[in-house]
C-alpha cells in the first residue's frame, strides 16, 4: 500500500508539474508577444526585445480569440498554448514566411469551440481551422464590422485571381499570367493568378516563383538552392543566395551573414545595393536605425509596424513622428 501510495503522489505530482507548463488564457497575448520579438531580435528583424514588442502589434485575431474564451464562447488549452509559444520562439529564420503552415498548424489547436461556416464573426480566429477566414464586406471600415466563417479562409487556389487583397495560399505565388492577362485573368486588372511554386533546376522568372528555400537565379532562369546561416554562397549573383530574408552574402568571406545595424557601414553585392538591417535604413553610406514611437520619422519610416504622421506636404516634415501602438479593439457581438 506504501509502495502504491507513493507512486500515485508521483504521478500526481507530475501531472502538476506537467499542468504548471501551460500558460493561463490571460498571459498568452503576452506570452506570444514576447516569443515573437524574441524570435525577431535573435533573427536580426529587431535591434532589441524591448524596442521590438513597443513596435510590433500582437495579432488581433489573437486578442479576439482571447476575449472570446473569457466571455465563454471558445475554449483555450493551457498546455497547447505552451507548445504554440515555444514553437514561434524557436522557429528557424530561413523561409519566405515569418508564420509558416507548419507554425499556424502547430498553433491551430489553442482555441477550441470555434465556429463553422457561415456563422457570424470578427476575426478569423473565431473560425474552425487553420485556412479559416472571416469575410466580411468590402466596405467595412470599422475593425468590429461582423463577417463571417468560411472554412476554406481568404487565401486563392491554383489558377484563380490574385492580388494583395486577396494572397495566395502559401505553397502557391501570385504570378503575371503569360501575355498580360485579360478580363477574367486575375487581380484588379485581370492580369495576375496563383500558380505552383516549382522546384530545383525548374525554369523561373520571378524572385518568389521557386520553393521555399530556393531563389530565381535571373541570368539562368532557373531555381537554386539558397545557402543556410553562415554557410557559403556566392555574392555575385543577381537574386538573394541566402535562405534567411535578414541575412546577405558578404562579398569578402562568400558566406550568409546578417545584414549590418545600427552605425555599422551600407553593404552591397551582386543582389543588393547600400544594404542594411530589416530594423535600419542607409543614410550617406552608414547604418542608421528607424526611430521607436514619439521619435522622429526617418525618410517617412518608423521601427516595425509603427506609422509615421504629422506634418504637412509630400516631402517629410521635421515634425512628423512615429505614432505609438494603439490596443486591439475587442468586439462583441
Amino acid at each position: 500500500f506504501a509502495i502504491a501510495a507513493l507512486a500515485l503522489t508521483t504521478v500526481l505530482a507530475c501531472a502538476d508539474e506537467e499542468e504548471a507548463t501551460g500558460i493561463p488564457v490571460e498571459q498568452f497575448v503576452a506570452e506570444l508577444r514576447g516569443a515573437t520579438c524574441e524570435r525577431l531580435v535573435r533573427c536580426t528583424y529587431a535591434p532589441d526585445q524591448a524596442s521590438c514588442e513597443a513596435a510590433i502589434p500582437t495579432d488581433r485575431g489573437i486578442v479576439q480569440a482571447v476575449a472570446s474564451v473569457i466571455s465563454g464562447d471558445l475554449t483555450y488549452d493551457p498546455l497547447k498554448g505552451r507548445a504554440c509559444v515555444d514553437a514561434v520562439r524557436e522557429h528557424k529564420c530561413e523561409g519566405d514566411y515569418f508564420l509558416p503552415r507548419t507554425l499556424r498548424e502547430t498553433c491551430d489547436p489553442v482555441f477550441g469551440k470555434r465556429k463553422g461556416e457561415g456563422a457570424a464573426c470578427f476575426s478569423g480566429s473565431e473560425c474552425q481551422g487553420v485556412d479559416a477566414d472571416c469575410e466580411k464586406e468590402a466596405d467595412c471600415r470599422d475593425a468590429c464590422c461582423q463577417g463571417v466563417c468560411k472554412l476554406a479562409g481568404g487565401t486563392a487556389g491554383v489558377g484563380a485571381p490574385c492580388d494583395q487583397k486577396t494572397p495566395c495560399s502559401p505553397d502557391l505565388v501570385c504570378l503575371q499570367n503569360e501575355g498580360g492577362g485579360s478580363g477574367d485573368g486575375g487581380g484588379p486588372e485581370g492580369n495576375r493568378s496563383c500558380q505552383p511554386r516549382v522546384g530545383p533546376g525548374s525554369q523561373c522568372n520571378d524572385p518568389f516563383e521557386c520553393i521555399e528555400g530556393y531563389g530565381c537565379d535571373p541570368a539562368t532562369g532557373t531555381c537554386f538552392k539558397q545557402a543556410d546561416s553562415k554557410a557559403t554562397c556566392n555574392p555575385t549573383l543577381a537574386a538573394p543566395g541566402c535562405a534567411a530574408q535578414a541575412e546577405y552574402c558578404d562579398t569578402a568571406s562568400s558566406t550568409c551573414v546578417p545584414l549590418p545595424g545600427d552605425g555599422q557601414p551600407c553593404v552591397t553585392n551582386g543582389f543588393v545595393t547600400d544594404a542594411c538591417a530589416l530594423y535600419a535604413q542607409c543614410v550617406m553610406g552608414t547604418c542608421q536605425r528607424l526611430p521607436s514611437a514619439d521619435q522622429a520619422c526617418l525618410n517617412g519610416e518608423c521601427l516595425g509596424l509603427l506609422e509615421c504622421s504629422g506634418g504637412e506636404g509630400g516631402g517629410q516634415p521635421t515634425d512628423a513622428v512615429c505614432l505609438p501602438l494603439q490596443p486591439s479593439p475587442v468586439c462583441v457581438l
